[in-house]
């Protein structure tokens, strides 16, 4: 069980992938869409950056310490690649391509917020 602290900033963090789950969602795919879903990365990339991140892990019992060090690894990896679907989607210009883009950015954002999820239980 994670304390309230980071119990608090991994929910702001899910937050903030529901929220970018939800405005692909709405197909709002089109082609000013770029500049939404950047700012949306953006705040997601940040507030894992500069919040979750920065928690202090070191206060806790070092078994759930470790295993939150693996889940932070994987959950930075996994949003390194996911800011990389977001690039290649922007840059597909053929429905086909931009339909696999979609599901594969949609799979990782999935998989994220489930990861998040995970922690918070």
């Amino acid at each position: 069980m994670l304390p309230p602290t980071h119990q608090k900033t991994y929910e702001k963090f899910k937050q903030s992938l529901v929220k970018l789950m939800e405005w692909q969602s709405e197909g709002q795919f089109s082609p000013k869409w770029g500049r939404d879903l950047s700012q949306l990365l953006l705040k997601a990339q940040t507030i894992f950056q500069f919040e979750v991140l920065v928690l202090d892990n070191e206060q806790l019992p070092p078994d759930l310490a470790y295993v939150l060090q693996s889940c932070e690894t994987e959950i930075h990896k996994q949003l390194r690649l996911l800011l990389m679907d977001a690039h290649y989607l922007q840059s597909a210009r053929h429905p086909e391509t931009i339909h696999n883009r979609i599901e594969l950015f949609r799979d990782r954002l999935s998989r994220l917020i489930n990861d998040c999820h995970q922690l918070l239980q």
